[in-house]
């Protein structure tokens, strides 16, 4: 039978060619000048102070998310910073350094607020 004599080719994900990258393409605006606005309505989380207690144990792995900080650090200063100021705060308070990653600091914190519902970015 000639079907059976033709040799069946199987791909399978493994031969799939990987793309070059995952990353959007890099920002247009200097993302610190923009301005990070927690939205009035919501209820209030945890305080700075609280925050500040939490992840400033030494010795202890444990950290309070970066939103929760992000929210207590725009909450102490009346609900509104720009990315770069809020950048040194939330650096400040969460007691580690952000993950390495392709972007800055001040990069990487518009990315984390950028799609949230908690916050306006103007």
């Amino acid at each position: 039978d000639p079907v059976d004599d033709q040799e069946e080719d199987i791909v399978t994900a493994r031969d799939l060619k990987a793309p070059t990258t995952v990353l959007a393409s890099p920002h247009v605006v200097d993302v610190g000048n923009l301005t990070v606005e927690l939205l009035k309505t919501l209820s209030p989380g945890m305080s700075l102070d609280e925050v500040n207690t939490i992840n400033a144990q030494a010795g202890v792995d444990t950290r309070t998310p970066v939103m929760t900080v992000i929210e207590a650090v725009l909450a102490a200063n009346d609900g509104k910073m720009k990315v770069k100021s809020l950048t040194e705060e939330v650096t400040k308070y969460w007691h580690k350094p952000f993950p390495t990653t392709p972007y800055s600091d001040d990069e990487f914190v518009y990315l984390i607020v950028k799609d949230s519902d908690r916050f306006i970015i103007s």
